[in-house]
């Protein structure tokens, strides 16, 4: 198994040639992170609503639904997409959504919320 003195090594014997590579590494590092985070706090301010375990499961089943349905969607409308300008999304969508989750009261704000979190994974 591959050790962090490899990956070192690794870095210095391809360097520049790989740097695109060393670069989404990080990238995909940073949305691990963000998706724990994410994937812990999301039912705690959830149930903290006072909502049941159904209704919860419910809300938070619902960026699956809507997940597929901008699927759906995005597949119509972006014919050439630039990964770069999806991946600038996605992380606007990672700075805002705890924000916006930590603040919302409502159930159809949660809603908009999990449609949103469909989004940020159909966009990774």
């Amino acid at each position: 198994m591959p050790t962090l003195f490899h990956a070192y090594n690794h870095a210095i014997k391809y360097g520049a040639k790989h740097k695109p590579l060393y670069f989404f590494s990080f990238v995909i590092f940073l949305w691990a992170v963000f998706d724990a985070i994410v994937s812990y706090m999301t039912p705690v301010i959830i149930s903290g609503q006072m909502l049941s375990n159904s209704q919860i499961g419910l809300i938070i089943s619902f960026s699956s639904i809507a997940g597929a349905g901008f699927d759906l969607l995005l597949c119509k409308v972006l014919k050439n997409p630039n990964y770069k300008r999806l991946i600038i999304y996605a992380f606007v969508i990672c700075f805002f959504y705890p924000l916006f989750l930590w603040h919302a009261s409502t159930v159809v704000m949660f809603l908009f919320l999990m449609a949103l979190w469909g989004l940020y994974y159909d966009l990774i």
